[in-house]
């Protein structure tokens, strides 16, 4: 999954950029927020590049919801008046490489990837810089300073995703020739709210991702203590 190529990937590359821009091993505790955030942008993009083709069948897998007629017709959702298109994954994948070559499982990487980039980057660097922080000023590595870099790392992915967030939904809301290009979009977003328009509806993000975050804390350090990652 996306979260397992993020996770799995951002320490190596984290002090891979560490190791190269300075002469302190970076086991020594001295990490760099700038490295952080790239290592978090580096492999949020890859991971939800790659994972694309999951997150197109999920999503057109959920608009096959609807009540199915004697006559195997939709009779009701986004669907309605016609047949099921996609009954699986493994369906929908065949169909979507007849359509367009394999090369169709990837439609919508680039602003998936992007999304992706600058969730991450948010992600790691409150979680990982307040780690390190609360651990230089003396803060014992426990429950209280996870539930910190947590409630961090939710803030930090919330703040720089939400503009990505906006954007897309905006331009998907459209359709036909009333959509426009992201560019376009992101003009309209201005002139309509301001600077501020980027982040509408950023604290409903917030507090419906802090809980996840808080959750998946928990599990993700239980594990490396297992595993003696420290």
């Amino acid at each position: 999954t996306a979260a397992a190529l993020r996770f799995g990937y951002y320490e190596t590359i984290r002090d891979y950029l560490d190791s190269s821009s300075s002469d302190v091993p970076p086991n020594d505790g001295k990490k760099h927020g700038l490295n952080m955030l790239l290592a978090g942008l580096v492999t949020g993009a890859f991971a939800y590049a790659a994972t694309t083709p999951f997150h197109l069948l999920k999503t057109m897998i959920q608009a096959e919801k609807g009540v199915l007629g004697p006559n195997g017709l939709y009779l009701c959702g986004p669907r309605a008046g016609k047949e099921v298109y996609m009954s699986c994954s493994l369906n929908g994948a065949w169909l979507l490489a007849q359509e367009g070559g394999i090369l169709r499982l990837w439609k919508g990487s680039m602003p998936l990837a992007a999304r992706g980039a600058f969730f991450t980057s948010g992600q790691m660097f409150g979680y990982d810089g307040m780690k390190t922080l609360g651990r230089s000023h003396g803060i014992e590595d426990g429950p209280f300073l996870h539930i910190l870099a947590s409630t961090a790392a939710s803030f930090s992915a919330s703040f720089l995703s939400s503009p990505a967030d906006v954007l897309m939904t905006r331009y998907m809301a459209k359709s036909g020739s009333e959509r426009q290009s992201l560019l376009n979009s992101a003009r309209e977003i201005y002139i309509r709210d301001g600077i501020t328009g980027y982040w509408r509806g950023y604290w409903l993000f917030f507090m419906r991702l802090t809980p996840s975050m808080l959750a998946y804390s928990t599990v993700y350090e239980q594990v490396r203590f297992q595993l003696g990652l420290g």
